[in-house]
């Protein structure tokens, strides 16, 4: 092998130059602060993935949570307004409800259902009780309408109406001088029900407190149910009294 003489040295040329032993002690604080940085760096990376799906959990929820919180239900649909209707107008209707005895409960597209009472069906009294089931369509006319309620009739003509006054189911009133009346009454109509008519009778003095009947179908010719409307004049006679119920029933049959 050729060399060269420096003088004070002498290199081998093709040979690698000896290396220099390394000290114990820096190889264990090298291999110390590998090991620091590889936690760290394993660390850090486990942080920003937690970080980044809990940030990705939060956008899924939030829209839903947004929307839940913004969102304003809509207004439920309930029909025209009361105060919209007037008398007199004509209307479509559904037979909501049966409400026997007193008539039908009409739906008319109205935030409220109307009442047909058993008087406003036809232009008497209906001798075969009532006509209608639920789900029927009918024409109806606004009789009346007050803050809370409305009522319909069927009937022709006119829409004016004596004053409605409702008996209570067990009138306190005085029917003993009615026993063994044969002789023919004048009243007029209350009210109509599926049973029958309600009669309003006054004394022949007209002094005293009126006594209310019913003029039970059974008890009633057709002509004179056909003829029959509310505050209406009749002429029945006594035909069955209570006097401990203080109950009387009318007749418009001879004997």
């Amino acid at each position: 092998m050729q060399g060269i003489n420096t003088g004070a040295s002498s290199f081998c040329l093709g040979a690698a130059s000896p290396r220099k032993p390394q000290n114990p002690a820096h190889k264990l604080r090298e291999s110390r602060i590998s090991l620091l940085l590889a936690t760290t760096a394993f660390i850090l990376t486990g942080t920003l993935q937690a970080s980044t799906f809990a940030a990705a959990g939060r956008s899924r929820r939030s829209p839903k949570k947004l929307a839940t919180q913004t969102a304003e239900p809509e207004p439920e649909y309930r029909g025209v307004p009361l105060d919209y209707l007037q008398p007199g107008m004509l209307l479509d209707g559904t037979v909501d409800k049966v409400y026997f005895p007193a008539g039908v409960i009409v739906d008319v597209g109205c935030e409220r259902n109307g009442m047909l009472e058993v008087g406003e069906f036809s232009g008497g009294f209906p001798i075969n009780g009532i006509p209608f089931k639920k789900g029927d369509k009918i024409k109806v006319r606004v009789l009346s309408v007050d803050k809370k309620k409305f009522y319909l009739t069927m009937r022709d003509g006119d829409l004016m109406r004596a004053p409605r006054r409702r008996t209570s189911r067990t009138p306190k009133q005085n029917v003993r001088p009615y026993e063994g009346r044969e002789d023919w009454l004048l009243g007029d109509i209350d009210h109509m029900s599926a049973f029958g008519i309600f009669i309003r009778i006054y004394d022949e003095d007209g002094d005293g407190d009126p006594v209310f009947g019913l003029l039970p179908k059974a008890n009633m010719d057709e002509e004179f149910a056909k003829q029959a409307v509310i505050g209406g004049c009749v002429k029945v006679r006594v035909a069955k009294v209570d006097v401990h119920r203080m109950h009387i029933e009318f007749t418009t049959f001879r004997k």
